[in-house]
């Protein structure tokens, strides 16, 4: 299985595709992957994450935002603009030929107009990850590090229709714009996490979803697979796994997300329209990351 480092070219991206050949996968961050430094024990564990649990034929790229702001967890608007970058960032993936981008963000950032910009697969954690747990358990229950991001999930949950299968909600308090720390010293934040889990498990649920892609990794490094017997759902190893599944049945008997089919001429037309750069990879260089404003 090969990972490559942000913006670096594929090697062997030439090949011809066929029903025998390797699958490649766009791995999308919603953070400053590639060039802010706080983020790249994250990128690092993700690497080793995929390098576990994908086909060795398998290749992923992971991939940051093209700019973060540093109101990213606190403003709205920040996380819009956030989102229009992984939009663009889709329809690059596919103009350079891989099979499927997988969005590793739990808040599912614009994914019907990452699904309205592509026709490869596109696949999002927390969708992933809610259906995933709904197969293992009854109840599931989120935990997260942040009290706005809880409300973000609950949210996505009725977005879903599985508020009736909610639990419940746990949220200890940490910084993600600090996030190499965990790593470094991920004590506390294990601590807070099982702590709210095991309230959660009280209340009935069945699964466990860290709400956030740094979290998850952080508690996988640690090896912290359940609290109190109840298990915890490792999001991002979900999600590459479901991506390499869709790449299957779309080679296989054709099946596909439900989309506008927006062809790249149409999006071109689009975005000459509202005056931005165009996408794609015979107009941007490498993409990478770039790190707060």
């Amino acid at each position: 299985m090969n990972v490559l480092e942000p913006g670096r070219a594929l090697a062997g991206a030439n090949r011809e595709r066929g029903d025998n050949v390797g699958i490649r996968i766009w791995y999308q961050s919603s953070v400053a992957i590639g060039r802010n430094p706080v983020f790249k024990p994250y990128e690092d564990a993700i690497a080793r994450n995929a390098r576990e649990v994908v086909r060795p034929d398998t290749t992923v790229e992971i991939r940051g935002v093209d700019r973060m702001s540093p109101h990213f967890e606190r403003s709205r608007y920040a996380r819009y603009l956030n989102g229009i970058s992984i939009v663009r960032n889709a329809a690059q993936a596919e103009a350079e030929g891989y099979d499927a981008i997988a969005v590793g963000c739990y808040t599912d950032p614009c994914m019907e107009e990452v699904r309205d910009s592509v026709t490869i697969p596109a696949l999002f954690m927390m969708q992933a990850s809610m259906h995933v747990a709904c197969m293992l358990g009854g109840k599931f229950a989120f935990v997260s590090y942040s009290a706005r991001n809880l409300e973000q999930m609950r949210r996505l949950a009725e977005r879903y229709s599985l508020v009736d299968r909610l639990a419940g909600a746990g949220c200890f308090e940490a910084q993600l714009s600090r996030s190499n720390e965990w790593f470094t010293d991920p004590g506390p934040v294990i601590e807070g996490f099982t702590r709210e889990a095991a309230k959660c498990v009280a209340q009935g649920a069945e699964v466990l979803i860290p709400t956030c892609g740094v979290l998850n990794q952080v508690l996988r490094e640690n090896k912290v697979r359940d609290v109190g017997g109840c298990p915890i759902l490792d999001g991002s190893s979900v999600l590459l796994k479901l991506t390499e599944a869709m790449v299957d049945l779309r080679r296989t008997i054709g099946l596909g997300h439900v989309g506008t089919g927006v062809t790249r001429e149409v999006m071109r037309e689009i975005e000459d329209a509202y005056g931005v750069p165009r996408s794609g990879a015979a107009e941007r260089g490498p993409s990478g990351a770039a790190g707060h404003d």
